[in-house]
């Protein structure tokens, strides 16, 4: 009997992926770690919580690698009475280290790594909600870090948004559309010269149609791209003219598009339909 295939949706494959990450964190950590990993499960998204736990590991890190009396322990025993024992000034030293500090990237070679005034206060904020479970579950009798100070940010100026006026998006509509019909008559040529032998082949035009429908929507809705990447053909209503996105906070919401957009959504729909033979 044939497996049936499944296909995996985007928000779900992030979601997997981040919750093997957050298993491989808590592997190295303490396991308190763990206690508030699962507390904030009900407070924020899995990847807020994988950031939290990658935030929280840099700590300790810094902690056995800057502080001579835990130079010899491991990440696992960083104990909450060691982390009592902060004070305000090594919430700065911390600070300082992580605006730029050495580490290996996912090929394990050698990276310099560098923190802006965001990237610091998020750092400190996942630290602080750490102390914050710990206090609260008696872990700890104090919380030393409230004494940190975070980077104070400017507010964006909300004014200085651009919005591309319909002048200013012809001319780079114009060019994707350019991009599009040369890509288009490739695939054609292709078609002549090695014939329709496979199912990728035959997807070729759904695929650059899919691509110019992308470039579509990201200009005039304006979504991120994650809310973009987490679009399935099924969350198009051609009949209410809006797509179903999920955004930041798993906040389920419907974007309307426009005709010229929905038009270029049929067609990608419609070529999958065409040219990929049914089983």
């Amino acid at each position: 009997m044939q497996e049936e295939k499944r296909t995996i949706k985007y928000n779900d494959a992030i979601r997997n992926e981040c919750n093997e990450k957050i298993a491989e964190y808590l592997e190295e950590l303490p396991n308190y770690c763990a206690a508030f990993n699962s507390s904030r499960a009900r407070q924020i998204q899995v990847r807020a919580r994988k950031e939290n736990l990658r935030d929280i590991k840099l700590f300790f890190r810094f902690i056995t690698e800057t502080n001579p009396l835990f130079k010899d322990k491991s990440l696992k025993e960083i104990t909450p009475e060691i982390l009592e024992q902060f004070t305000a000034s090594d919430f700065e030293d911390f600070a300082n280290w992580i605006s730029e500090y050495n580490g290996k990237d996912k090929n394990g070679a050698d990276m310099t790594y560098t923190n802006s005034d965001v990237g610091i206060k998020r750092k400190l904020s996942s630290v602080r909600a750490l102390y914050r479970f710990l206090y609260n579950r008696e872990y700890i009798s104090s919380n030393p870090s409230l004494k940190a100070d975070l980077p104070k940010l400017q507010k964006k100026d909300a004014s200085t948004t651009k919005i591309l006026e319909k002048f200013q998006r012809e001319p780079f509509f114009a060019e994707v559309d350019a991009a599009y019909d040369n890509a288009f008559e490739k695939i054609e040529n292709e078609f002549v010269e090695k014939g329709k032998n496979s199912k990728r082949t035959l997807l070729l035009p759904a695929i650059a149609m899919r691509d110019k429908t992308m470039i579509y929507l990201l200009i005039t809705t304006g979504m991120r791209l994650s809310e973009l990447c987490g679009i399935d053909c099924t969350d198009y209503s051609r009949e209410m003219g809006t797509i179903n996105i999920i955004r930041k906070g798993n906040i389920k919401d419907s974007v309307y598009i426009s005709e010229e957009v929905q038009g270029k959504f049929s067609n990608h729909h419609q070529l999958s339909k065409d040219e990929v033979p049914h089983d």
